[in-house]
């Protein structure tokens, strides 16, 4: 095959700039030669001045395409009334923050600069810092918010104070021209950028939208919608990708072509942008509070790819789209010209119109009385609050947990004020405030209980959707979630907003606690007292009202029920590798099959050079090949055999781009779930399809509003069925997990790994003490013996669990004082500790109660833990701390070392049969462990310690409930 010639590609080929500049000023910009060629020499003062001008306009104004959107809802007949409410409220803030006083959004953000620079323009270096110059400026003489911390060590950090540093990148292009995109980022609208790691399996028309539409859900409302979302499909690095998606977002890529070419450029697919559109529309959370606008638009981008990656990002640009280009030519300095004039958007009809019906709530009375009004009302009712509200956000919650768990009061404003979740900008002379506008909700989710418990937070104030744990606090509780609209601060800040009142921590500038005086403040009731969810019940009803509800319903059957197919099937093929040390010399199947039918022979070999793990053989079998032996493996007897017979329209299980089995019909569906097997030699990719049952929806009942209270009666019986169906279909999964080390194979590989430890003591133990004999020196002699004599009993005790097993005895279960316990494991792994120079402690609660267990089973789990600490630990540094104290009605260990600690991989693994970080390790101690301690109801957790050193924690009940 002959060679492609050479073709350099521009990746991103831009068709003409058609955006309206205006001109700043021709100073600090000249023309002059050098050989022969016109050079454009751009002074420090120029790039300073652009800056601070760029980030000025776009702290203040928009563009006037995204405020034609947001016009655009209040003409649509499609809209909701919280779409055009919300729009309403953009364009009045707007109108507002284009005076140049209060800045569109508090979170004036963090100040990116993309410049592209000429190869004939000439600067004298320093373009970074003349650049950060004008951010400089502009944060320090503008109402803007400092929002940059600096980190001292890797825990303490500072506020900059000056909204530096700035992310700069600067490019060399052709032309002599300087062109720059400058944004303002909020955190809330960079939290929502993602990547994923996928396969060229996912790009088909059948599969790419569902994905994208999924993935495009979970984006919530917490970064104030309408978005500008983007998509991009591929690129040559993750990066490039994550790049890619935030130039696309701002709508700097929307000249790129609609069609690829086989040298890679990028490009924009306009068809499917317009069907993602369609889908946002129909997901039904709108702008924010419900309806149709959840996007203003959707960009996707396609790139090339290496051919073993598929990377996806997704990104958007918030209602506060602050981007703005700028460029400096021979002309002068030219700064994109944003929309000055916001309020000739808003129909004159609306604007002096009042906001309509809302629940008066006055906030200057004892809480109880303010929770008893709320309670009165369901979640979307909107609300005009007045009176006292405590301002809070991140670090000021974790400074009230820090009280708690100190053992300190919560102080009272927290008890008799709703908490408004925000940060204010600068307060401009003659105002009560600076733009403060709400932060995302979510962020301070895991604070909610332990505030709420203590009788804290009960009215919580922020924007967008929250996590579960929120619903449940403030239904155990009795609190509240109220949603403000995200966006809007300037409006507040004028119209709602009387005073603001430093109240604690005034070093955290913008993170301190403050106290503001409010009239007629803006809300929602997102989540009540009762365990409603405002966008919990726009997710149940959002394809087609009540028909979407049970939709949902048969959508979270389906999941469940693909969970517990990928358990067992991951369950049968760890078997496989735990059954090889049982296979008889000879290739009599019957004995094995009555255990693995799916086995179908296995050949012993004498080859030991390296072959393919996994050889794909037909009607759905595969050979997996270890040293010196190989299985076929039959895959449709392996599903005959699940405990759980779950079925779907199509069923695939493949390995690498290989299928190696596929039932049912392989045509379109409706829901799709695929994962990969977490087995070092079987990765193989699970993967069904199914589609709604349609007949079984009751259509007669979606369309006949006279039967509403006998719809109101069916969803509870449905919805407690369901809830029975998960929670057996979640005791079932328990149980083939427990169950997993249950099958002779893997208790004799596990039999294996025990009796190595004790059997390598006993000759270490026996071979010192031949030698002290020859040297004539057996005072220590006997101590030797005695350790050998322990060891030798552990291998009788591990024997008799071994045929307890196979006589299916019944297990003693005694009462076990842990502090003897530990002694004899760390005399059981003497040896070891010695030659190691491990220092071992340890630390008992005086009121520490034995637990009922069999002393063998928790002995075996320290052992296995405290083992792979030393054979962690370099010779001579290592250490071993076990902590035990009571704990939640039982006893919590934790055993931590001083080595290097666990990777994330391990950390995800470490519990996994046969997975092992050590050359010469099997993999089964840690997995034997964590069967042991969930027989024993326990729980077992792996993780790191801030000193880098590994910790697992263990918890075991006081009371045996079988």
């Amino acid at each position: 095959m002959s060679n492609k010639p050479f073709v350099y590609q521009n990746p991103f080929p831009l068709a003409h700039d058609d955006t309206e500049y205006y001109l700043l000023t021709r100073d600090h910009v000249s023309v002059s030669e050098f050989e022969g060629q016109p050079i454009l020499k751009v002074e420090p003062q120029a790039l300073t001045l652009l800056a601070q001008q760029a980030f000025h306009d776009a702290a203040f104004m928009l563009r006037p395409a995204h405020q034609q959107q947001v016009a655009d809802i209040l003409s649509d007949p499609e809209a909701s009334e919280n779409d055009k409410y919300v729009a309403l409220q953009f364009l009045r803030n707007s109108d507002i923050s284009a005076k140049g006083i209060l800045p569109t959004c508090q979170d004036t953000g963090t100040a990116i600069i993309m410049g592209k620079k000429g190869q004939r323009v000439w600067t004298g270096g320093g373009d970074e810092a003349a650049l950060s110059q004008g951010v400089y400026n502009t944060y320090i003489e503008d109402n803007l918010r400092y929002s940059q911390n600096a980190a001292l060590d890797m825990y303490k950090e500072v506020n900059t104070g000056t909204n530096l540093p700035a992310q700069i990148d600067l490019y060399s292009v052709d032309g002599d021209e300087y062109k720059f995109l400058c944004v303002a980022k909020g955190g809330g609208s960079a939290n929502k950028t993602y990547l994923y790691q996928e396969t060229k399996a996912l790009i088909t028309p059948a599969k790419l939208k569902n994905y994208l539409v999924e993935k495009m859900r979970t984006l919530g409302t917490a970064a104030c919608p309408p978005y500008h979302v983007a998509f991009v499909i591929g690129g040559t690095s993750a990066e490039s990708t994550l790049k890619t998606v935030k130039l696309a977002s701002t709508h700097y890529y929307d000249g790129l072509p609609t069609e690829g070419n086989e040298h890679g450029q990028a490009f924009r697919d306009v068809q499917l942008e317009q069907e993602l559109l369609e889908e946002a529309q129909k997901l039904g959370l709108g702008a924010q509070f419900g309806g149709k606008y959840f996007a203003h638009d959707i960009r996707v981008v396609r790139l090339p790819r290496h051919g073993a990656s598929c990377p996806i990002g997704m990104g958007v640009s918030c209602s506060a789209d602050r981007n703005i280009k700028a460029k400096i030519n021979k002309d002068g300095i030219w700064i994109e010209k944003l929309e000055s004039n916001p309020g000739k958007y808003i129909p004159e009809a609306l604007r002096q119109a009042g906001e309509g019906e809302a629940v008066k709530v006055n906030l200057n009375r004892p809480m109880k009385e303010i929770l008893a009004q709320l309670s009165d009302f369901p979640v979307s009712t909107r609300l005009s609050l007045s009176g006292t509200i405590i301002v809070a956000r991140d670090i000021a919650h974790a400074k009230l947990k820090e009280r708690l768990d100190n053992g300190e009061e919560l102080p009272q404003y927290v008890k008799d004020h709703p908490i408004y979740y925000a940060g204010p900008a600068k307060t401009p002379e003659g105002y009560a405030s600076g733009s403060l506008g709400p932060t995302t909700a979510g962020r301070m989710d895991s604070y909610v209980d332990q505030l709420q418990a203590n009788g804290g937070s009960m009215v919580m104030l922020a924007k967008g959707n929250r996590s579960q744990q929120v619903t449940n606090a403030c239904h155990k509780h009795g609190g509240f979630y109220l949603g403000s609209i995200g966006g809007p601060a300037a409006v507040l800040a004028q119209n709602s907003i009387k005073s603001l009142e430093l109240v604690e921590y005034p070093e955290l500038g913008m993170e301190a606690i403050w106290k503001i005086e409010v009239e007629d403040f803006p809300a929602f009731i997102l989540v009540d007292d009762k365990g409603n969810d405002f966008f919990q019940q726009i997710q149940n009803k959002h394809c087609a009202g009540l028909g979407a509800w049970f939709l949902q319903q048969q959508y979270e059957e389906k999941s469940a029920d693909f969970r517990i197919l990928y358990r067992e099937i991951t369950v049968k093929l760890s078997q496989h590798d735990a059954i090889i040390p049982l296979l008889p010399a000879s290739q009599d199947a019957n004995e094995v099959q009555k255990i693995l039918p799916q086995i179908v022979l296995w050949r012993r070999h004498n080859n030991l050079e390296p072959r393919m793990a996994i050889v794909p053989e037909a009607n759905g079998r595969y050979w997996l090949n270890r040293p010196n032996l190989s299985l076929l493996i039959d895959i449709p007897t392996l599903l005959d055999t699940l405990g759980e017979k779950k079925t779907f329209q199509h069923l695939s299980i493949r390995w690498n781009n290989t299928v190696l089995c596929e039932q049912g019909s392989s045509t379109a569906s409706y829901w799709q779930w695929d994962k990969t097997v977490a087995s070092p030699t079987q990765p193989f990719l699970v993967s069904v399809s199914d589609s709604p049952e349609w007949a079984t929806l009751p259509w007669w009942l979606i369309a006949s509003p006279a039967l509403f209270w006998a719809l109101v009666i069916y969803w509870l019986t449905q919805y407690q069925a369901n809830k029975r169906r998960r929670d057996i279909a979640d005791l079932r999964a328990r149980y083939a997990e427990l169950t997993r080390l249950n099958t002779m194979g893997e208790l004799a590989a596990g039999m294996m790994h025990e009796l190595n430890q004790p059997l390598t003591a006993i000759m270490s133990y026996n071979q010192a003490a031949g030698r002290l004999i020859k040297q004539d020196n057996p005072a220590q002699v006997p101590d030797l013996l005695d350790a050998s004599v322990l060891q030798i009993k552990r291998i009788d005790a591990l024997l008799s669990q071994f045929r307890q097993k196979l006589t299916s005895e019944r297990v003693e279960y005694l009462r076990v004082a842990l502090q003897p316990l530990w002694q004899r494991v760390c005399k059981l792994l003497d040896n070891e500790l010695s030659n190691g120079k491990i220092r071992v402690t340890s630390h008992f609660a005086d009121d520490l109660q034995p637990i009922t267990a069999p002393p063998l089973w928790v002995e075996q789990i320290l052992h296995n833990i405290a083992s792979n600490a030393i054979q962690a630990q370099t010779e001579g540094t290592g250490w071993i701390h076990l902590e035990a104290r009571p704990e939640n009605n039982g006893i919590a260990l934790t055993l931590t070392d001083g080595g290097p600690g666990l990777s994330q991989a391990a950390l995800e693994q470490v519990f996994i049969p046969f997975f092992t970080t050590r050359s010469q390790g099997v993999g089964l101690g840690m997995a034997l462990a964590d069967t042991l301690v969930q027989r024993l109801n326990g729980t077992i957790e792996a993780s790191n310690t801030p000193g880098g050193g590994a910790c697992f924690r263990l918890w075991f009940p006081l009371k045996d409930e079988e």
